[in-house]
């Protein structure tokens, strides 16, 4: 009965005096690494928010002016500061719902639901949002994944990762680019490929990549980008049991392959 009625010491109260301060030192550290890496964050988005919001503030302005002055304005010229106005709005939302993308990963728990999920469905029902976009910059985008192809993942995620691949692969790819999208069983896994012919990734910038330092990058058709969008992928590729890498040559293109579990049985 004395063993039952034996109280155990927390584990913390079994600790020294020096143990516990440097525990609460790590702690301190890992939370001032976290508070600098959200408060750098924060400075680029505000920093990329701003120019998108003053270009369209002052596009506007300007029109107001000419239309209260009674100045005849032209469809060419119309057409184009409507075009600034879009340019800049396009700008904005994108940045904002990599933001929101990024919160809703914070707040997902370690209890993920996971499915058997036909790839090919899941990458054209991802792109389908952004097949005008492609078109707008004269880019053939193309799904070459074949329908036998299952993979066990979550498709929230799953789409989250190929839209942001394929936005990457578009902002960065020039007027009359191409990207293609293959998939390969191997085994116990398949690996998915966004293959572009872009302008890119400069050494400097490929050791940067997934390794959340947020960075404001420009596309070819001056796109806003901050690597937020990578970061989401390498996150959510993780929670899935996947892996990402990239591979790229400046001004022969990028190949980004992610590699998730296959559903075979």
């Amino acid at each position: 009965m004395e063993n039952l009625n034996k109280i155990e010491k927390p584990k913390e109260q079994e600790l020294s005096l020096e143990e516990r301060l440097e525990i609460a030192e790590n702690e301190n550290k890992e939370l001032k690494n976290k508070n600098k890496e959200l408060e750098e964050t924060i400075s680029i988005i505000s920093h990329d928010l701003k120019g998108p919001l003053g270009s369209m503030t002052n596009t506007i302005r300007l029109l107001q002016s000419d239309l209260e002055n009674g100045e005849d304005i032209d469809k060419e010229e119309l057409i184009e500061i409507m075009g600034v106005i879009h340019k800049s709005g396009d700008n904005i939302f994108h940045l904002l719902e990599r933001l929101l993308e990024w919160n809703q990963l914070k707040k997902e728990g370690k209890n993920l639901e996971m499915s058997t999920l036909h790839l090919a469905n899941e990458i054209d029902s991802s792109i389908n949002v952004l097949v005008e976009i492609a078109k707008a910059k004269k880019i053939t985008l193309e799904n070459k994944t074949s329908g036998d192809i299952d993979v066990l993942a979550n498709s929230n995620m799953l789409h989250t990762v190929i839209r942001n691949l394929v936005s990457n692969a578009i902002k960065y790819t020039d007027l009359g680019g191409s990207i293609v999208i293959n998939s390969e069983n191997k085994g116990d896994v398949v690996e998915m490929s966004v293959v572009d012919n872009g302008m890119g990734i400069t050494p400097e910038k490929m050791e940067k990549l997934f390794k959340n330092i947020v960075e404001s990058t420009e596309g070819t058709d001056s796109e806003k980008g901050t690597g937020l969008g990578l970061m989401l992928c390498k996150e959510m590729v993780a929670k899935m049991n996947g892996s990402i890498q990239v591979k790229s040559e400046l001004e022969k293109g990028t190949t980004f392959i992610v590699t998730l579990p296959s559903a075979l049985k």
